[in-house]
């Protein structure tokens, strides 16, 4: 949990920031075959502190954010500690506190 109190961001209001990351990774080795599998879960919640001097705002509200990133690499081994391999990939980010309510 993060708390942002008035500091470098003098014009940001108080916020309380949560973030919740679950994740799993697998690998799966078959012969000369590698396959690594990863997902990750983001939960980001932010609430900003209202009637203070730096947030006189009355359009500030708190705000939830859901993401998902996932991957998946494939490897050949081609003799001698050598691989050769793919991966594709998808990755998401929520804002940060900062470019939200600065």
């Amino acid at each position: 949990m993060k708390e942002f109190k008035i500091g470098g961001y003098v014009f940001m209001p108080p916020v309380t920031g949560t973030t919740i990351s679950p994740f799993i990774y697998e690998e799966l080795n078959l012969d000369d075959w590698m396959i690594q599998m990863a997902a990750r879960y983001n939960y980001n919640n932010y609430k900003p502190e209202k009637n203070t001097a730096s947030s006189n705002n009355p359009d500030l509200k708190s705000r939830d954010f859901n993401s998902l990133s996932a991957s998946v690499a494939v490897f050949y081994d081609i003799g001698r500690n050598f691989y050769i391999g793919a991966d594709l990939s998808r990755i998401s980010r929520a804002p940060q506190i900062e470019e939200l309510y600065n």
